[in-house]
C-alpha cells in the first residue's frame, strides 16, 4: 500500500484522489461537478457521475475533511449523539434498520440479488420487530427486482448514486437523519465517518486478485483504499464465503469477518419435462446447449470459455450466452459475430426471471469457469435446477458446489472442454451430477441467510 501519513493513516497515493473528488460544488438551477478527473481515474465515462436530483450548496469538505473523518475511526456516537436515539430497552418500539438497497439495479446483478432477497427474507422473518428502510437510487435501470413487492413492508428512501464522489457524504446525511439504531452498508461504498452501529459486507476483492479486472494501477489504489476505510469504519464485517474471509484476512490485518452464505430463491427449481419442452421450442433452442449466464467482466474468462468450447467435440452443441453485458467492455453482438464460433454461440442478453429458470432447466450443462468469485449465485441457482454444472477448483463456486459439480482449471480451456464433453456424452454421469446439484442447493436459503444477518445485527447494537 506504500507509505502511510502519520497524521490522516490513509495511503498517501489516495490523497490526490480523495481531494479532487470532495471538491465538488452544486447550485440550484445550474449544476457545476468537478467529476471528469474522478471519472477518469477510474477509467469510467463521465456520465456514470452524473449529479443526483438534489442539490448542495458549496460543499467542499476537502483533504482537512478527511483527515477528521479517519481520526473518528476508535471512536463512536450514536446518529443523534444521545443514548436516548438507540432501541427501547423495554422493546416499547421496533429497531431501526437502515440498509444500503442502491445495488438492486441492473448494474449489480449479484449483489443487487442479495440485497433484495435479503430484505425481502428479513421483511417477512423479523415482522413487527423490526422497522426496514431501504436506500435506493431511484435513478438506476432496474428490469429484474420487483420493489413494489416489499411496499407494504420496507420503507424506500432516495439515495445518490452508487459511484458519485459525494455519496459518501450524502449517505451520513441520510443516516443523521432517520437516526437508525443499526446501518448495514452492503457494499464498500459507505460513509467515511462512524454514525450509528454499522455492518459492512463484502463480497469479494476480486480486483485484487485479479488485475486485468480493473482499468489501471490507479483504480486498483482506489478500490484498496476505499475497502480499507469501509472495514474499519464498521462493527461487523460479513463475507459470503470462506475464500473471501481468507482473502480479506490476508489483505486487511485484524479483521476477522462473519461467514454468512447466500441462498438460492425457491423459484429455481425443476421444471416437468412438458414445460421445459415447451420453453425450448418457444425460444427457439437447440436440443444440446451449453449455458453460461453472468456478465462480460473480465475475471468471469469468457474468453477462456470460448476458447474450450472451441474444443468441444460434440459439433452440434451451440453455446448459450446470457446476463447483463457491459456495453463498455464491448459490444458482444458485434464482437460475437466477428468471433470463429459465430455458428455455435447465441447471445441472448438480460432476461426476465422466468424465463432464466427455464434456460438453466432446458440446458444440459451449465459453464461457469470463473477466474475468481466472492460466492457463485449462477451456479447454485443452476444447481438448484438440478443441472449439472462445471465450474473453477479454488474459487468460491467450488465452495458453493463441493462435490455436486465437475470442478476444473479455469485458465486451462482443455480442462474445461473435457469437462464438458463428459457431461454431454454420458447422460448417467449428468443425472448423478445433478441429482447431487439439488441436494447440496437444498442447504442454501434466503431464510438462513436472513436469520444469520440477525445475529449480526444484534452483534452490532451490543458493539454500539
Amino acid at each position: 500500500m506504500g507509505r502511510l501519513c502519520r497524521r490522516s493513516a490513509i495511503p498517501r497515493a489516495a490523497g490526490p484522489f480523495i481531494s479532487r473528488t470532495c471538491r465538488i460544488r452544486w447550485t440550484t438551477g445550474s449544476t457545476t461537478t468537478r467529476t471528469s478527473r474522478a471519472a477518469a481515474c477510474w477509467g469510467w465515462p463521465s456520465s456514470v457521475w452524473s449529479p443526483p436530483p438534489w442539490s448542495i450548496s458549496s460543499f467542499t469538505p476537502c483533504w482537512a475533511w478527511c483527515c477528521r473523518a479517519v481520526r473518528t475511526f476508535r471512536r463512536r456516537t450514536g446518529p443523534s449523539g444521545s443514548p436516548a436515539s438507540g432501541p427501547c430497552a423495554d422493546g416499547a418500539r421496533p429497531v431501526r434498520l437502515l440498509i444500503d438497497g442502491r445495488y438492486i439495479q441492473d448494474h449489480f446483478p449479484g449483489i443487487g440479488r442479495y440485497v433484495y432477497e435479503l430484505v425481502r427474507t428479513l421483511a417477512g422473518l423479523a415482522g413487527s420487530d423490526l422497522e426496514i428502510r431501504l436506500v435506493i437510487d431511484p435513478a438506476a435501470r432496474n428490469t429484474r427486482f420487483d420493489l413494489g413487492e416489499l411496499a407494504d413492508r420496507v420503507k424506500t428512501v432516495p439515495g445518490p448514486p452508487v459511484f458519485h464522489p459525494a455519496a459518501p457524504a450524502v449517505l451520513a446525511r441520510l443516516e443523521r437523519r432517520l437516526r437508525p439504531d443499526v446501518v448495514h452498508y452492503t457494499h464498500y461504498f459507505r460513509p467515511w465517518v462512524r454514525g450509528a452501529p454499522s455492518v459492512l459486507t463484502v463480497h469479494d476483492l476480486i480486483p485484487l486478485d485479479v488485475p486485468e479486472s480493473m482499468p489501471s494501477r490507479t483504480a486498483r489504489l482506489v478500490y484498496l483504499v476505499l475497502n480499507w476505510l469501509a472495514v474499519r469504519l464498521s462493527d461487523v464485517v460479513v463475507v459470503p464465503s470462506a475464500a473471501t474471509a481468507t482473502a480479506l484476512k490476508r489483505r486487511f490485518r485484524g479483521v476477522e469477518p462473519r461467514v454468512i452464505p447466500e441462498g438460492v430463491s425457491p423459484r429455481f427449481r425443476p421444471l416437468p419435462a412438458g414445460a421445459v419442452e415447451g420453453f425450448r421450442q418457444s425460444k427457439a433452442l437447440p436440443v444440446v446447449f451449453c449455458h453460461y449466464h453472468g456478465s462480460n467482466k473480465p475475471h468471469k474468462n469468457l474468453a477462456g470459455l470460448l476458447a474450450a468450447f472451441a474444443r468441444v467435440e460434440d459439433r452440434s452443441a451451440v453455446l448459450v450466452l446470457s446476463g447483463y453485458f457491459d456495453p463498455r467492455l464491448g459490444d458482444p453482438t458485434r464482437l460475437l459475430a466477428a468471433h470463429p464460433l459465430a455458428g455455435r454461440v447465441r447471445y441472448l442478453g438480460p432476461v426476465p426471471e422466468a424465463e432464466l429458470v427455464g434456460l438453466l432447466n432446458a440446458a444440459r450443462v451449465f459453464v461457469y469457469p470463473t477466474l475468481a468469485e466472492g460466492f457463485g449465485l449462477p451456479v447454485l441457482e443452476a444447481m438448484a435446477c438440478g443441472r449439472p454444472a462445471v465450474t473453477s477448483a479454488g474459487t468460491a463456486t467450488a465452495e458453493v458446489a463441493a462435490d455436486a459439480a465437475l470442478l476444473v482449471d479455469a485458465r486451462d480451456p482443455a480442462a474445461i472442454a473435457g469437462a464438458i464433453d463428459r457431461l454431454l456424452a454420458d447422460p448417467e454421469l449428468a443425472r448423478e451430477v445433478g441429482r447431487r446439484a439439488l441436494a447440496r442447493a437444498a442447504e442454501f436459503t434466503w431464510e438462513r441467510t436472513a436469520a444469520q444477518t440477525l445475529e449480526v445485527y444484534s452483534a452490532a447494537l451490543k458493539l454500539g
